[in-house]
């Protein structure tokens, strides 16, 4: 299904263009001729330009963008306000005040104020101020609902701006520009395509033309918040779906046999009765050692089996257990140990001295010697 015709444009009006003296030469490639001096618009390209801004609103919306509407011609104020209401989206039909983007947060303040009156004045603290006083406040309420009544619920940037005649709304086209906001832009023959992201060439001084193109701009908001919408309820199902499926799985994972609590049972925590009976059965065990005899310091004293009971000797008298018969202690030689016996022996042993080598004695010889030699031989 197209999204206009050519003939409901040609219905409207949408095809006449400005006086050719007044013409911007860059509008050329929108212009089919001229009729009495005045230029008559390609109707083709108001059909592409049109087209390429309703897809391009509808996947912005679908994404969850917002988009502000812009008109303060005479001719364009009932049309951007009653278009932009139906689409549920921001606007400013009256006079557009400079930096409301580039100085968003003075602007924010501007509404604050706004709802600090109304306030005021649903409370009945203005009536008790004086004339002059509350005249004042009253006067300061009205102009600023006024010219920001559109963009009062507007929490942040746009995401987009949808203008009429961009020779008129010059400041916005500049702020936008400078925000890096995409444009779309109702022009004609005596505007600067330029600066504009996607523009539809049109007639923007009839009131006829101006609706037909600003409705099917707010169709494509409708349609995209529809699809938003049902994404969001989508998202919201299944996130509602994995936190049961995580909780079904938190509950069967608390119980011991991993299956879900008993119908009967209300509180899923409650023990049962025969868990009680385990958890005592365990208690008594654990204070049991292997051999079932009690700890020492359980309190309970040692009793014999009925099959190896015996009496004792010499009618002597029961006596309690009191942990066991104690060993003995050890007599004898102990095992050997050859670290131990390897320690002892590095202790005990010196250290090891290294042998001092042997003097040879120093044969003299002198003549003495050898003649008492000769003597005695």
């Amino acid at each position: 299904m197209a999204i206009i015709s050519v003939k409901s444009l040609l219905e409207a009006g949408v095809h006449f263009g400005h006086r050719v003296s007044r013409w911007n030469p860059k509008m050329a490639p929108y212009i089919f001729g001229r009729r009495n001096s005045i230029h008559i618009i390609n109707l083709r390209e108001t059909v592409k330009g049109l087209v390429r801004a309703y897809y391009f609103i509808q996947k912005l919306t679908s994404e969850g963008g917002e988009v502000l509407f812009v008109g303060t011609k005479r001719q364009a104020k009932a049309v951007i306000r009653r278009e932009s209401e139906r689409s549920k989206m921001h606007y400013v039909a009256e006079r557009w005040l400079g930096g409301s983007l580039t100085n968003y947060t003075t602007i924010r303040k501007r509404l604050a104020r706004l709802e600090e009156l109304e306030g005021m004045e649903n409370d009945g603290s203005m009536s008790s101020l004086s004339k002059k006083l509350g005249s004042t406040l009253s006067r300061e309420k009205k102009k600023i609902h006024r010219n920001l009544e559109g963009i009062r619920n507007m929490e942040r940037m746009p995401d987009a701006l949808i203008l009429v005649d961009p020779q008129k709304e010059h400041i916005a086209l500049k702020e936008a520009v400078k925000m890096g906001i995409p444009t779309i832009a109702l022009m004609d023959t005596d505007s600067d395509p330029d600066l504009i992201d996607i523009p539809i060439p049109g007639n923007d001084d009839a009131m006829r033309s101006i609706e037909v193109v600003c409705s099917k701009l707010a169709d494509a908001i409708v349609s995209g918040k529809a699809i938003w919408e049902e994404k969001r309820r989508l998202e919201e199902r299944k996130r509602e779906e994995s936190t049961r499926q995580s909780s079904t799985v938190r509950q069967q994972a608390e119980t011991s046999d991993g299956s879900k609590y008993a119908t009967g049972s209300t509180n899923p925590a409650a023990p049962k009765v025969e868990d009680k009976k385990d958890d005592a059965k365990k208690a008594e065990d654990r204070k049991r050692n292997r051999r079932g005899k009690p700890r020492p310091g359980s309190g309970k004293p040692f009793e014999a089996k009925a099959d190896g009971a015996t009496a004792p000797k010499d009618g002597g008298e029961k006596k309690e257990f009191s942990g066991g018969p104690k060993r003995p202690p050890f007599k004898g030689k102990r095992p050997d140990n050859p670290r131990r016996d390897n320690a002892a022996q590095t202790k005990e042993q010196p250290k090891e001295v290294a042998p001092k080598a042997e003097t040879k004695p120093v044969e003299v010889t002198s003549n003495m010697e050898k003649t008492q030699a000769e003597k005695e031989n």
